[in-house]
């Protein structure tokens, strides 16, 4: 294996782990229909209680996915 090639095959590992393993719009998704609420409710910036909760159930929810 030439050291170009090494390089190579290194450096496309490390960016297949850090892809994420789980989709966010799905996730969204059933944030919004978990919470009767609108997609566009879940991922909209604010600071309203109703969106701050909605985004930290999204966080706990992506992080659930990704450990499955």
């Amino acid at each position: 294996m030439r050291r170009g090639d090494f390089v190579e095959t290194v450096l496309k590992s490390a960016q297949e782990e850090l892809e994420p393993k789980y989709d966010l719009d799905r996730v969204a998704q059933q944030v919004a229909e978990l919470l009767s609420m609108k997609i566009e409710e879940v991922t909209a910036f604010g600071k309203s209680p109703q969106a701050v909760i909605k985004r930290e159930v999204s966080y706990v929810s992506g992080y659930i996915a990704s450990l499955g």
